[in-house]
């Protein structure tokens, strides 16, 4: 089942703010039908989504520092 946007949001925000966890999270709130592996995958994503940020902003400074080096060489 897929999860609506403000569902999304509450689960980020329970993840993130609380440290909910997914069993946390469907005991919580039974009514909502959330599967455990379906919340599994969803706060693995948000687990790993910092670090891909991390990374494409890590590259993109050593590309702004590498053109900048290649303009004052020249």
């Amino acid at each position: 089942m897929g999860f609506s946007d403000d569902d999304r949001i509450l689960i980020e925000n329970l993840y993130i703010f609380k440290g909910y966890g997914a069993k946390e999270l469907i005991k919580e709130f039974p009514d909502k039908g959330w599967g455990l592996s379906s919340l599994d995958k969803l706060l693995n994503y948000l687990n790993i989504l910092p670090v891909c940020f991390a990374s494409f902003f890590i590259a993109s400074r050593d590309v702004i520092a590498l053109k900048t080096l290649q303009l004052q060489i020249s």
